[in-house]
């Protein structure tokens, strides 16, 4: 290809400009990939970090992570849709990265992943190079985009959303083949970790295609505009069959967990973070110690050049390519209960009561508005707009937005918005500069405004902050769980410290949920996890009675370390604020005496009693099992996080038991046979052995996920066969 004047000035801009985006992803995060910097802020840290580390060791060994036995006694991790395991590139980059690296990876490519897809679907939809760069840096550097990185998995899942979109407007083209596109990228937005965002993608999308149907006269129906609906079904029902293979299993985890108190929760946004469209932090900066906004879900702040597109936009009524009112309408119900909307939507629309954040249409609102602005920008640079009146009521837009902003409390950065606010000017003086010119600075403008503010919200901690184990656990040595004092576990719940970055150093030194995974120890509790609500309930009413009960409770579950101000007696200080119980229990070992159970709170009035000891007496939910049993010295042959062999020498019949969690999907084979687990103390696991049976395997087999692995690879099949046919037809 010979690169002649006519490439370099057709051509050229939309080859580069990807790779520009490519750059200013590289410059943006260059702390990330050279200066030794790694995501911290709310989730990233206090949550996907641990487990996703956790999960690394079983990818690089090639093995999927069912079952994580360091958590919370036992839990599910496929099921949990945040842990991302359906979803090829976090296995495959924990497979080939270091844990940090990969978590980095993760976040980079995915915004650059977001910030292509919105320069594809432009440029598809026929706006031109300037304006689609423009509308891709004004979604992909929006606040909201930016702020993502504090919870991985939206990111991942946001970075889908614009090749959703540009997959079914070449559906509503009939192009053929597009409804497997399309199915492709929904199946893996929905198994990146945030299936409600997939959810309301579809919702969007749905609205945004049938506005598209019916034409400039909505009243007037046209049916073959609708060619659509049966492939986008198609795909729907395609992304939906591969998602079954952690979809079944967390069906399963959800009946049992904690899910339903949390989805009951409403958390709308209010006017206040509405004002975020022209005051990016009217509400505090999240980095000052008095913010109390709405985490990554508050931000609309796109630039205020953005903004004031909007305006000029609406004021000129130029929007043609782009609904305005599904605009708005996104942006109402991105205030959720605060307009009283969502809580209609939640009473006649199936699953829509999951969506407890009004915020997560964020994505979608900024999405809208990028495309608007796009919009606005293509017919400002118009001939019949160069005059006196459009460009009156151009600097009119602009100068409010810039006042508003201000008025608002505007950002620290004055010149900055100073700057962006001279540019936008002069990007409306057709007689002093050429297009190319007038372009370039309202491109500048919005980088000026929206820069300096997307910067400030990615916050970075030292690598150190994840290879360094804690301090304090220098000493913590022996196997056995770590447990929260009830008191450390209130104060966790609430970062404190002189700034934000002292915060969250002091949390990984006092060993909050969920750091000990991420170096090695298990933890009794979890924090915001999709956590089972058996083990979290016998936990908290076990330490309902004495101290002396409580205490015992403790050696029954195997907590070897208890972390935070206590008033056990027996504990050895071993560092700063962790103590060390000598006699945790084995997770594994045999009673005397087994009990029928009845109501939790009625077993544990029995148990509070002085004759009640965890060492030798149960609670058995099978009447039939209750008796007295002969002891067994019990011993662990083998474990992997989905496997235990256990050696029980003795004579006589046996009850084994265990403070690990009874989970449907547990199998037992007694001698190579297959045995029974019992439900021992209300949620934990227990097996019966009879005289000459002396060793036990017990493997997490569940048949949710080998349905739910049938239905995926039906999925790809149906992929690899519609692919095959479309490239060799």
């Amino acid at each position: 290809m010979t690169l002649t004047k006519d490439w370099w000035k057709e051509k050229a801009p939309g080859v580069l400009a990807p790779l520009g985006l490519a750059g200013l992803t590289a410059a943006f995060y260059w702390k990330v990939l050279w200066g030794g910097a790694i995501f911290a802020l709310v989730d990233a840290s206090r949550f996907f970090y641990p487990f996703w580390k956790w999960g690394s060791v079983l990818w690089r060994e090639g093995r999927l992570p069912l079952w994580n036995p360091d958590a919370q006694f036992g839990t599910p991790y496929f099921a949990d849709p945040q842990m991302a395991a359906a979803y090829p590139p976090v296995g495959i980059l924990y497979s080939l990265l270091p844990p940090t690296d990969a978590f980095a990876a993760l976040v980079v490519l995915h915004h650059f992943w977001a910030l292509l897809g919105f320069w594809v679907l432009a440029r598809h939809e026929g706006f031109k190079v300037p304006a689609a760069l423009l509308g891709a840096l004004a979604f992909g550097f929006s606040l909201h985009v930016v702020c993502s990185s504090w919870t991985p998995v939206a990111l991942l899942t946001i970075s889908w959303i614009p090749w959703i979109f540009w997959a079914a407007q070449r559906l509503w083209e009939r192009w053929a083949g597009a409804w497997l596109w399309l199915s492709v990228f929904w199946a893996l937005q929905t198994a990146a970790g945030y299936p409600v965002l997939s959810y309301l993608t579809g919702l969007a999308l749905s609205a945004h295609l049938a506005w598209k149907s019916m034409g400039t006269r909505p009243w007037r129906l046209r049916a073959e505009a609708w060619h659509w609906v049966f492939p986008f079904g198609a795909a729907v029902g395609l992304a939906l069959l591969y998602n079954l293979a952690w979809g079944l299993p967390f069906w399963e985890l959800k009946r049992l967990s904690d899910y339903a108190p949390g989805a009951a929760l409403a958390h709308p946004l209010g006017f206040k973070d509405f004002a975020t469209w022209l005051a990016p932090f009217f509400q505090g900066h999240p980095a000052s110690a008095d913010y109390h906004g709405a985490s990554w879900v508050g931000f609309y702040y796109m630039g205020l050049p953005a903004a004031a597109l909007l305006v000029w936009g609406f004021w000129k009524a130029v929007f043609l390519r782009t609904s305005p009112w599904l605009f708005g309408l996104l942006v109402v119900l991105s205030l959720g209960e605060t307009l009283y909307l969502a809580s209609g939507l939640k009473a006649f629309l199936p699953g829509y009561s999951l969506v407890i954040r009004s915020g997560f249409w964020m994505a979608l609102v900024v999405l809208f508005a990028a495309r608007l602005i796009m919009e606005a920008s293509e017919n400002f640079f118009r001939k019949e707009f160069r005059k006196g009146p459009f460009l009156f009521s151009w600097a009119a837009a602009w100068l409010l937005v810039y006042a508003l902003g201000l008025g608002l409390g505007g950002w620290e950065v004055t010149w900055a918005w100073a700057l962006s606010l001279l540019l936008g000017l002069l990007a409306a003086a057709p007689g002093w500069f050429t297009l190319a010119w007038r372009w370039f600075f309202l491109l500048l403008s919005l980088m000026v405004s929206l820069g300096p503010a997307a910067s400030s919200v990615n916050l970075l901690m030292d690598r150190s902050y994840y290879d360094q184990a804690p301090l304090s656990g220098a000493d913590l040595d022996r196997p056995g769980r770590l447990f929260l004092s009830p008191l450390l576990w209130q104060k966790a719940q609430r970062l404190q410290g002189a700034d934000w970055k002292q915060a969250y150093q002091g949390a990984k030194e006092a060993w909050v949920p969920d750091w000990p995974l991420a170096f090695g120890h298990e933890e009794a509790e979890v924090y915001n996890s999709l956590y089972l609500s058996g083990p979290d309930n016998w936990i908290w009413a076990s330490l309902s009675f004495s101290p002396q009960k409580s205490r015992a409770a403790l050696d029954y579950l195997n907590v070897r370390y208890l972390v935070g101000p206590n008033h056990f007696r027996g504990l050895q200080p071993v560092g700063p604020g962790i103590f060390e119980n000598p006699s945790a229990f084995p997770k594994w070992f045999s009673v005397r005496r087994a009990f029928a159970a009845s109501g939790l709170a009625a077993d544990f009035e029995k148990a509070a009693k002085p004759s009640w000891n965890y060492g030798t007496d149960c609670f058995v939910e099978n009447p039939a099992w209750a008796g007295d049993y002969e002891p067994r010295k019990v011993v662990e042959i083998r474990r992997s996080p989905q496997e235990l062999e256990l050696g029980a020498e003795g004579k006589g019949k046996a009850l084994l038991v265990s403070s690990e969690t009874a989970y449907p999907g547990w199998k037992a084979r007694i001698e190579g046979k297959s045995g029974q687990l019992q439900v021992v103390n209300h949620v934990f696991r227990g097996i019966v052995l009879q005289p000459g049976e002396d060793r036990v395997t017990l493997s997490y087999e569940p048949a949710s996920f080998r349905l739910g692995l049938f239905g995926a690879l039906t999925a790809l099949f149906i992929w690899t066969l519609g692919f095959f046919r479309r490239r060799f037809t």
